[in-house]
């Protein structure tokens, strides 16, 4: 009986050693996966932290270094424009100095990575102005291009 018993314990420890030694450590996968996630999401966030920071500069130009620069960037808030340069000269046309940009601010709502070079950011923008605080809601488009993270497009409603 107790070498039945001994043989039963020494299978079972057998058994736990092999699955344990054998199965996937989805534990080191898990937090290096989600590390880099972290970190993709850290590097668009810091885009976004740059623009808000140039808008309240009045530097349109600097917020527009996080942006694609190529004639296939989409734009779509009341028009739809195509182009790096359009968009530019659109922000140029429609906010013509400090008191037409005003305070931007951003609140990231969820930014989802959709593969290791492309993600999808929703957020709300507030600007705030003397006269009025217009508010409204944006999906932007990102693509990691030549190690950085850019908005391909860009859909905003307010």
């Amino acid at each position: 009986m107790q070498k039945q018993r001994f043989l039963i314990i020494t299978i079972a420890v057998v058994i736990l050693v092999s699955l344990t030694a054998c199965g996937p450590s989805t534990s080191d996968v898990d937090w290096k996966e989600t590390s880099f996630q972290n970190q993709q999401k850290e590097a668009i966030s810091d885009v976004m932290a740059m623009q808000e920071a140039a808008w309240n500069e009045a530097d349109i130009d600097q917020f527009m270094e996080g942006y694609w620069k190529s004639e296939k960037l989409r734009f779509s808030g009341s028009n739809l424009t195509y182009g790096w340069d359009n968009t530019k000269n659109n922000y140029k046309k429609s906010y013509p100095d400090n008191e037409a940009m005003g305070k931007l601010t951003f609140e990231i709502i969820e930014i989802e990575l959709t593969s290791a070079e492309s993600a999808l950011l929703f957020g709300r923008y507030t600007l705030i102005r003397n006269l009025d605080k217009p508010t409204g809601l944006f999906t932007l488009a990102w693509r990691k291009i030549d190690g950085k993270w850019l908005i391909t497009s860009d859909m905003t409603c307010g």
